[in-house]
């Protein structure tokens, strides 16, 4: 599935982190990936996908890269990787849909953001939570 090439509409709470195409969706099977992976154009901006707090900006576990999250409330975080640039600090109030960083590369050099939702620190189906493509 492709996202929409302009921010969607909020429906339920969530909105699209970045515009590019889907290329790997989330599984906690045997290739386990706790969230979804969207191509980009290194260098693109990536949104913050609801209103939150900026509680973490830095080098990620390994695989992550560099690693911004936000926290939305008590249950929920979102959690955005393989970041280029990041334009937000700690304790910062984003706003959703806020540029907040800079879509870079994964460790095989693919310009790729990498997106988690989170909730009570479980992650989550992002897809589940988006709205739906179109």
């Amino acid at each position: 599935p492709t996202p929409p090439k302009t921010p969607a509409v909020e429906t339920s709470g969530w909105f699209w982190p970045s515009t590019g195409n889907i290329v790997r969706t989330f599984s906690t099977t045997n290739d386990i990936n706790k969230g979804i992976d969207i191509k980009g154009i290194k260098g693109e901006s990536v949104l913050a996908a609801a209103t939150g707090t900026i509680v973490f900006v830095g080098a990620g576990p390994l695989g992550y890269g560099q690693l911004l999250i936000v926290q939305h409330d008590n249950q929920w975080l979102s959690a955005y990787s393989n970041l280029e640039k990041i334009v937000v600090k700690e304790k910062q109030i984003v706003k959703a849909s806020e540029v907040i960083a800079e879509i870079g590369n994964d460790r095989s050099g693919n310009s790729i953001l990498h997106f988690e939702i989170r909730r009570l620190g479980k992650p989550v189906d992002p897809m589940l939570y988006l709205p739906k493509l179109e």
